[in-house]
């Protein structure tokens, strides 16, 4: 188990006993030491003034620095003033602060400064926080370094322009760029919709993080990288098409995108990082054979039906599917030589499993990679061939095991397509051959329907199917999986 299931709960007892060390004098809490007072965690309101000393218990306490959370989501603060005897403020302690228009530094303060409400280095190459209430902002001409999590927490921004002069930034339609405008720096979270231009080759990491008003986003052919957690938190995006070029999707790209229902995979992406969509809206997703590992908790919490597999991918790392309580099919391509613990934990309305691997033994195995799965009414389908293997297979062995008497072995292609996938009533499968002969079976290998296509599409009536999982196989040897609902 990846240690970072641990952050949320290593963070809110940091934060607990933070509170409990820190010290209240005049609606502020400090942490008091021999090194002065830091300001620490606090439900902050209105306009705060924090001051260059504190007295409290005898001692005179200079107030030396502000701890890295101390203002965050305060979403009632509009403004703060920082003395001149601050030395410290830890990345950016105001962020989720969606009131907060104005940051004062006093002018006789040797690290920091602020204009416009906004927070800077002394010199003001630095932008260290754009205040969360602000709607427009122009980085001046010698801002050389934009600080991490500068712009955390600004909702209402829609804008972000550039002045003329400055080296090594850019704007274009409101949207921070280098000054090349090839990499895509940030989004401004009020933004609505986007489309990138075309000469963008990169989309920086966090670009549009939690962008909360954005529906829509289209990128243009020639973008090879988007960086981890560019899309994270942008619960409004509904679907995204990622173009032909780009070799991975990283860390917490589409983390958390709650409303996102479609999502288009090239065929060059080779790996799909840890959290990448977890938590998304997305019911159905086609991997496509171009891909061979797929991360922690990738697809954790979505809203996923079915799933396949495809042959290319060797291994699925830890809780890769885990708490998808929707989804009821799963398909397992022949080549996947490891599956991590717990991979479908909490899947429980998982009914049917494919496991096209023919020999359990070839799999390193997880702990408890199914639990949570009932696997007395959960059927398990496998190469018949194989049935006694994985009957005397660890893990495997407690499903209910049945052979797929077909030889129905996945193939995915970018012409053949059903849709819609899952069906209820009709599918129409395109990418055919003039009077190519279809075929539908069941997962018992019993033949159901033959048809000749008259077109390079044909459409057929499944309405009158079990729900259930079937396979489309065609005379050309390429194989489908549906699902009936």
């Amino acid at each position: 188990m990846k240690a970072i299931k641990l952050f949320s709960f290593v963070a809110c007892l940091l934060a607990s006993i933070q509170a409990w060390s820190a010290t209240l004098i005049d609606g502020i809490y400090y942490n008091l030491g021999t090194g002065g007072a830091t300001v620490t965690s606090g439900n902050y309101t209105g306009n705060i003034t924090i001051p260059p000393s504190v007295f409290y218990g005898g001692t005179v306490y200079f107030v030396t620095g502000i701890y890295y959370n101390a203002f965050n989501n305060c979403y009632t603060l509009t403004s703060v003033y920082i003395p001149s005897t601050v030395t410290s403020i830890t990345n950016n302690p105001f962020s989720g602060c969606s009131a907060l228009t104005t940051i004062i530094v006093d002018g006789g303060n040797g690290n920091y400064s602020s204009d416009a409400g906004v927070l800077y280095n002394k010199n003001k190459t630095t932008l260290i926080c754009c205040p969360g209430g602000k709607t427009s902002y122009v980085i001046p001409a010698g801002v050389t370094n934009i600080g991490d999590g500068a712009f955390s927490g600004c909702s209402t921004l829609t804008s972000i322009d550039v002045e003329t002069g400055n080296n090594n930034y850019s704007s274009d339609g409101g949207v921070l760029y280098n000054k090349n405008k090839n990499t895509l720096i940030l989004c401004p979270g009020g933004k609505k919709s986007y489309v990138i231009p075309t000469g963008v080759t990169s989309i920086g990491d966090g670009a549009f993080s939690n962008c909360k008003a954005l529906t829509s986003v289209t990128i243009p052919v020639g973008v090879t990288n988007i960086g981890d957690g560019a899309f994270s938190g942008c619960s409004a995006l509904t679907s995204i098409t990622i173009p032909v070029g780009v070799k991975s999707i990283g860390t917490d790209v589409f983390n958390n995108c709650s409303g996102l229902t479609s999502v288009t995979i090239p065929n060059t992406v080779t790996t799909i990082g840890d959290w990448a969509f977890l938590g998304c809206g997305i019911s159905s997703i086609t991997i496509p054979e171009s891909v061979i590992s797929i991360g922690f908790d990738a697809f954790a919490g979505s809203n996923l039906t079915f799933i396949v597999i495809p042959n290319s991918v060797k291994s699925l790392d830890d809780y890769a599917f885990e708490a998808c309580e929707k989804l009821t099919s799963v398909t397992i391509g022949s080549g996947v030589t490891s599956i991590g613990g717990w991979a479908f934990i909490g899947c429980s309305s998982l009914s049917s499993i494919t496991c096209l691997v023919p020999n359990p033994a070839t799999i390193t195995m997880g702990n408890y990679v199914f639990d949570g799965v009932n696997v007395s009414s959960c059927i398990l389908h496998v190469p018949a061939s194989s049935v006694n293997l994985y009957k005397n297979a660890p893990q495997w062995k407690e499903f209910q095991i049945s052979e797929i008497t077909t030889g129905v072995v996945i193939t995915t292609t970018d012409a053949l397509q059903i849709f819609p996938n899952p069906a209820t009533n009709n599918i129409t499968v395109s990418g055919l051959q003039n009077n190519e002969t279809i075929r539908l079976y069941n997962l018992n290998g019993q033949l159901l329907l033959t048809r000749k296509a008259t077109g390079e599409k044909e459409t057929i009536a499944v309405g009158h199917l079990p729900a259930g999982v079937y396979f489309v196989k065609t005379e050309m040897g390429k194989t489908l999986k549906l699902v009936k609902k």
